[in-house]
């Protein structure tokens, strides 16, 4: 692993194979934005060093394109 911050996994995987590598950072974001802003510094700030690696995100971001496609719980609406 090459690093971790609340909700944020950053690994290195090595494919044996072949021995070649790739970055990977897997999220779990918060619906917070003081929180959201914390995680996004850190993937900054995490990944300046893989500019010339292949790097794939993935995860659960808790974003939605409008509010037709909230379903149930609390509506927490940013205007940012």
């Amino acid at each position: 692993m090459v690093g971790c911050l609340g909700e944020i996994i950053h690994v290195c995987v090595i494919v044996l194979d072949t021995n070649t590598y790739f970055n990977a950072s897997i999220v779990y974001e918060d619906n917070s934005p003081s929180k959201r802003e914390a995680l996004y510094t850190d993937i900054v700030s995490s990944t300046d060093s893989w500019e010339s690696t292949p790097w794939i995100f993935i995860g659960d971001f808790n974003v939605i394109h409008s509010i037709d496609e909230k379903r149930d719980g609390t509506i927490l609406w940013s205007s940012w």
